[in-house]
């Protein structure tokens, strides 16, 4: 008969993720949704619907969702409980938003959406390459 002892010097490091998912809204998610915007892209990658002439005329310019800057300035995020950041709208332009997104815009050429707001599978991409490269770190560390 064999007798064995099995030991296990397994480290499990200490991970932060509320600290690495505030840096994820900080570094990537909001920069990308003012990017997306910038380049006229819904998050699908899709071109915003056109704007009325009416509309056109009356800013001045034919890039939607673009006038003064303050609905990319009004996305922030904070914490919520021990391990989770929240990721939204500030002001009263999340009001705005929830029309131009959820219920939509009347125009002559029907209902348009303006889905800027939300996870695209390019922010996906990088926010999972960038904590498996976090996770990654913690462990060489242990």
């Amino acid at each position: 008969m064999i007798r064995a002892t099995i030991r296990s010097n397994i480290k499990i490091p200490r991970f932060n993720f509320q600290k690495e998912l505030l840096t994820v809204a900080q570094r990537i998610v909001i920069p990308m949704l003012a990017k997306n915007i910038d380049s006229n892209r819904d998050i699908e990658g899709k071109k915003f619907p056109q704007l009325e002439p009416y509309t056109i005329r009356k800013k001045g310019h034919s890039r939607p969702l673009v006038e003064t800057g303050e609905l990319r300035r009004s996305f922030k995020y904070k914490r919520r409980g021990t391990a989770s950041v929240l990721v939204y709208i500030n002001g009263k332009r999340n009001d705005i938003a929830k029309k131009l997104q959820i219920k939509g815009v009347n125009s002559r050429r029907g209902k348009k959406f303006f889905n800027f707001f939300g996870i695209t599978e390019g922010m996906n991409a990088d926010i999972m390459t960038f904590m498996r490269l976090m996770i990654q770190r913690a462990i060489k560390r242990a």
